[in-house]
């Protein structure tokens, strides 16, 4: 319930909010044992969104490196591949958030996407690759999200 209203906050735009409900978690280890590894990791990659829209970008980028670093055996997966291309891409943002305008960034995203089976992934994978494209367009993150799940 907290991840869903942290969530929610996020998507009200609502990032203090929901930076804070997510500093009410409890800590990985926990999460880990109480909801499993996948749970922790949407969890720390929502975290790691929030901080960047929070401006925290040393923050952020920090995060993004200990999540990749920390996940590095389900990268191996062919199941987190598309994960493990997002958190890459999320680095990229976060070191210098201009590239969501260059056409080379556009061509990467959309040649990740069709290699993928995003349409048999589950809403958080649409979910946060919805949050790349609002990025790229330049537009609200909850109008593209609501947009490509009425398609």
């Amino acid at each position: 319930m907290q991840l869903n209203l942290a969530t929610y906050y996020f998507n009200a735009r609502r990032f203090k909010e929901a930076n804070a409900m997510l500093h009410k978690m409890p800590t990985d280890d926990k999460l880990k044992e109480i909801k499993g590894k996948e749970f922790s990791l949407k969890k720390n990659m929502i975290e790691m969104i929030v901080q960047f829209e929070l401006g925290k970008d040393d923050i952020a980028e920090k995060m993004n490196k200990r999540i990749i670093k920390s996940n590095e055996i389900l990268w191996k997966s062919p199941l987190y591949s598309l994960t493990w291309q997002y958190m890459k891409f999320v680095g990229e943002i976060i070191k210098d958030s201009s590239i969501v305008d260059s056409p080379q960034f556009h061509k990467r995203i959309h040649e990740a996407r069709q290699n993928s089976t995003i349409e048999n992934e589950d809403l958080q994978a649409i979910a946060f690759y919805c949050w790349i494209k609002s990025k790229m367009t330049h537009r609200d993150y909850y109008e593209v999200l609501l947009e490509r799940l009425n398609r």
